[in-house]
C-alpha cells in the first residue's frame, strides 16, 4: 500500500480527537502548577524561565524536581495509553505521542511557554514500546544525576556579578533547604511599585557554620538584601548581604 493510500485509509476523525486529547494532557504543566501552589509565583519568571523539572528544582529542591519529572512522565504515558485504548493504528498512537509533547512544550493556556519535553517524551515512549523500559531507566537515572550536580553547582551562573542591587521589604517565606537557601519577600521594583522578590544564598550546611538556622528569618521580618541581579532581569538575586530591621548583618557564608 502506497503512503497516499495509507493516509486515505486512516480514521482522521478519530485521529483528530485523540491528538487534541493528548495535546490538552500535555498542556498540564506540572512544574508551573506545583510552583503556583507552593509559592504563588510564576516559574516562567524565575531562573531559566522553563516550567521543567530542572528549573523547578532550583526553587523547590530535589523533591520538587522529582515531582515534576514523575508528573510529566505520567502524562506522556497516559496520553499514549489512551490512544492505544481507542485505536490500534500505530500512526494515530504516534500522533498522540507527538501531540502530548507539543502540549508540554507549547501549552496554550500559558501563552505557549512550556518546558523542553524530555520527561514527557520518555513517558510516551515507555508505553509505546515497553522494550524501551531499560533505556528509559538508564536515561532517567542519568538525567537525575546530572540535574542533581547542576543544582548543587550552578552558583552565580545566572547572575550578573558586575552589578549589585539592594531590595528592602518584608519576608514572605524562608526555605532553609538544599541545594541553596531561598528568601522570598515583598519588595519594590525600580519605580517603587510592589514586587515579589526571591533571593538565593549558599547551602544550609555552609550557612549553619556561620550561625544560621531554620528560624533565622520568619514571615513578616523586615530585612534588606543586597546582591547580584539576574541576567534576565527577573526579580531575583544572588544574595551577598542580609541586614535585619534592627541593623544587624547576617553573614552569608561566602561561596556558591
Amino acid at each position: 500500500m502506497s503512503w497516499i493510500e495509507q493516509l486515505q485509509s486512516a480514521n482522521w476523525s478519530q485521529a483528530s480527537g485523540i491528538a487534541l486529547t493528548a495535546y490538552i494532557l500535555g498542556c498540564f504543566a506540572t512544574g508551573y502548577y506545583l510552583v503556583r501552589m507552593r509559592t504563588g509565583q510564576d516559574i516562567r519568571e524565575l531562573g531559566s524561565g522553563s516550567v521543567g523539572a530542572k528549573n523547578v528544582g532550583r526553587l523547590l529542591g530535589w523533591r520538587g524536581f522529582l515531582t515534576v519529572v514523575l508528573g510529566d512522565v505520567c502524562k506522556g504515558m497516559f496520553a499514549v495509553w489512551v490512544a492505544r485504548h481507542f485505536s490500534k493504528d500505530d500512526r494515530i498512537v504516534a500522533l498522540a505521542m507527538v501531540a502530548v509533547v507539543v502540549g508540554h512544550v507549547w501549552p496554550a493556556q500559558l501563552w505557549f511557554r512550556g518546558g523542553k519535553g524530555m520527561s514527557t517524551s520518555l513517558g510516551a515512549l515507555l508505553i509505546y514500546d515497553y522494550h524501551l523500559i531499560g533505556a528509559f531507566l538508564l536515561l532517567f537515572m542519568g538525567f537525575f544525576a546530572l540535574a542533581s550536580v547542576a543544582f548543587a553547582h550552578h552558583g552565580t551562573a545566572n547572575y550578573d556579578t558586575a552589578k549589585t542591587i539592594t531590595v528592602k521589604g518584608a519576608v514572605t517565606d524562608f526555605q532553609f533547604i538544599n541545594p541553596h537557601v531561598l528568601i522570598f519577600m515583598d519588595g519594590t521594583d525600580e519605580s517603587g511599585k510592589p514586587q515579589k522578590w526571591q533571593g538565593e544564598l549558599t547551602s544550609p550546611n555552609r550557612l549553619s557554620r556561620v550561625g544560621w538556622t531554620k528560624s533565622s528569618l520568619k514571615p513578616g521580618d523586615t530585612i534588606s538584601i543586597s546582591g547580584y541581579p539576574t541576567k534576565s532581569g527577573s526579580p531575583e538575586m544572588w544574595i551577598q548581604k542580609v541586614v535585619l530591621g534592627s541593623g544587624e548583618e547576617l553573614s552569608t557564608g561566602g561561596g556558591n
